[in-house]
């Protein structure tokens, strides 16, 4: 009978253990990808208190930073800095139109401010080149 109660308990434990070990989390797994770069909502946020955007304006802004967004989606990693370059330049023009002649120069400068401020792995690829 004492072997029996002791059978059970270790059982029991073992029960117990394993149940741990079969729901405790997978170290190995990578962490989720964190989203690099300001989002379009706050960049929009950004654009609209800085240049006091008008309601037209930030809804052509923000037409214009989603479609970026979209056009650098499922880009190849080696591709990615000349693909930036490019959407940029159409950002740009697109900018030129929506904005005032004073809005767009201080959009400028808070272009280059925010490239100089590119986190590390950024700076590899843009940090070189003039642009």
């Amino acid at each position: 009978m004492k072997k029996l109660g002791l059978v059970a308990a270790l059982m029991l434990g073992g029960l117990l253990a394993g149940s741990n070990i079969a729901t405790a989390q997978d170290t190995n797994q990578p962490p989720a990808p964190k989203k690099k770069g300001p989002t379009i909502e706050r960049m929009l946020d950004r654009m609209t208190e800085e240049l006091k955007l008008t309601d037209d304006q930030k809804t052509k802004v923000k037409a214009v930073l989603e479609s970026s967004a979209e056009q650098m989606r499922g880009v190849p990693a080696d591709q990615r800095r000349e693909k930036r370059q490019e959407v940029r330049a159409e950002e740009s023009k697109k900018f030129k139109e929506i904005l005032t002649p004073e809005q767009f120069e201080k959009w400028q400068g808070m272009s280059q401010k925010r490239g100089k401020q590119a986190p590390p792995g950024d700076q590899k690829q843009s940090g070189t080149s003039s642009q």
